[in-house]
């Protein structure tokens, strides 16, 4: 992950497959949140989403993270709509699970997803602002 600071052009090179399919050409396009985004995804627990992504393709993929699973809360309760509006329904039902659905905001249209423990997300906010990068809820 520290290469994308490091040395972008490094990164680029070392990961150049899958950041053109993001739409990441050049290495001042590379940021650390980048980066963090693939980590995440290399861990398992990001639901990379498209932000035309059908609403089942966005159940299917969060339903898949670690802690989603754990959880074991059925998502088919989160019914159609747009990534944001599917997203905050599902962070909804995982809410008696203590976890909540979070966006990482990578400046672009998509929906890097990723559910936390609830309790943790003052802190998940607050480390993402220091840093510069976002991290949104659905509501």
């Amino acid at each position: 992950m520290w290469l994308a600071v490091a040395d972008p052009a490094g990164y680029l090179a070392a990961h150049e497959d899958a950041l053109l399919q993001r739409g990441i050409e050049e290495a001042d396009e590379v940021e650390g949140v980048v980066a963090l985004v693939d980590a995440l995804h290399g861990a398992g627990e990001v639901a990379y989403l498209d932000w035309k992504e059908e609403a089942g393709e966005v159940r299917a993929q969060v339903a898949g993270l670690p802690r989603v699973r754990a959880a074991g809360v059925a998502l088919d309760a989160a019914g159609e709509g747009s990534v944001e509006q599917v997203a905050g329904a599902i962070s909804r039902l995982l809410g008696p699970a203590g976890l909540v659905v979070v966006q990482v905001d990578e400046g672009s249209d998509a929906y890097p997803l990723v559910a936390v423990p609830a309790d943790r997300l003052p802190a998940l906010v607050a480390a993402g602002a220091a840093v510069d990068v976002g991290v949104r809820t659905f509501g």
